[in-house]
Protein backbone atom coordinates (compact mmCIF):
# COMPACT_ATOMS: atom_id res chain seq x y z
CA UNK A 1 0.00 0.00 0.00
CA UNK A 2 1.75 3.40 -1.22
CA UNK A 3 0.86 6.59 0.46
CA UNK A 4 1.37 9.26 -1.52
CA UNK A 5 0.20 13.00 -1.25
CA UNK A 6 -3.59 14.16 -1.48
CA UNK A 7 -2.91 18.10 -2.49
CA UNK A 8 -5.79 20.43 -1.04
CA UNK A 9 -8.24 21.84 -3.29
CA UNK A 10 -10.31 25.20 -2.99
CA UNK A 11 -13.41 23.06 -2.79
CA UNK A 12 -11.70 20.82 0.27
CA UNK A 13 -10.99 23.57 1.78
CA UNK A 14 -14.48 25.08 2.29
CA UNK A 15 -15.17 22.02 2.67
CA UNK A 16 -13.21 21.38 5.64
CA UNK A 17 -14.62 25.20 6.77
CA UNK A 18 -18.24 23.78 7.02
CA UNK A 19 -17.48 20.36 9.04
CA UNK A 20 -15.75 22.44 11.63
CA UNK A 21 -18.21 25.47 11.55
CA UNK A 22 -20.80 22.72 11.96
CA UNK A 23 -18.95 21.14 15.14
CA UNK A 24 -17.68 17.54 13.57
CA UNK A 25 -15.16 16.33 15.22
CA UNK A 26 -11.35 15.91 13.46
CA UNK A 27 -12.15 11.94 13.33
CA UNK A 28 -15.86 12.24 11.24
CA UNK A 29 -13.94 15.12 9.13
CA UNK A 30 -10.92 12.99 8.02
CA UNK A 31 -13.40 9.51 7.86
CA UNK A 32 -15.88 12.11 5.46
CA UNK A 33 -12.53 13.51 4.04
CA UNK A 34 -10.99 10.55 3.06
CA UNK A 35 -7.61 11.77 4.71
CA UNK A 36 -5.86 11.42 8.05
CA UNK A 37 -6.59 12.57 11.22
CA UNK A 38 -3.04 14.00 10.88
CA UNK A 39 -4.10 15.87 7.59
CA UNK A 40 -7.23 17.43 8.77
CA UNK A 41 -5.25 18.57 12.32
CA UNK A 42 -2.72 20.08 9.78
CA UNK A 43 -4.71 21.75 7.62
CA UNK A 44 -7.00 23.48 10.38
CA UNK A 45 -3.27 24.96 11.41
CA UNK A 46 -2.48 26.19 7.97
CA UNK A 47 -5.84 27.46 7.61
CA UNK A 48 -6.10 28.89 11.25
CA UNK A 49 -9.17 27.89 12.10
CA UNK A 50 -10.78 28.58 15.30
CA UNK A 51 -10.47 25.50 17.58
CA UNK A 52 -14.30 24.28 17.96
CA UNK A 53 -15.57 21.49 20.73
CA UNK A 54 -17.20 18.68 18.19
CA UNK A 55 -20.96 18.29 18.89
CA UNK A 56 -21.98 16.20 22.61
CA UNK A 57 -23.10 12.94 21.22
CA UNK A 58 -25.82 13.45 23.73
CA UNK A 59 -28.55 16.17 24.48
CA UNK A 60 -28.25 17.79 28.05
CA UNK A 61 -31.95 17.30 28.21
CA UNK A 62 -31.86 13.53 27.31
CA UNK A 63 -28.59 13.19 29.59
CA UNK A 64 -31.52 14.37 32.52
CA UNK A 65 -33.95 11.86 31.72
CA UNK A 66 -31.65 9.30 31.23
CA UNK A 67 -30.28 9.65 34.43
CA UNK A 68 -33.19 10.44 36.23
CA UNK A 69 -34.78 6.98 34.91
CA UNK A 70 -31.62 5.33 36.26
CA UNK A 71 -31.76 6.37 39.77
CA UNK A 72 -35.34 6.20 39.99
CA UNK A 73 -36.17 9.74 40.51
CA UNK A 74 -38.73 11.84 38.35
Amino acid sequence: MSKTYKYWTKEDDALLAELRDDRYSIAQIADHMGRTKSSINNRIFVMNLPVRKPKPLVRRRALDKLMAILTGRK
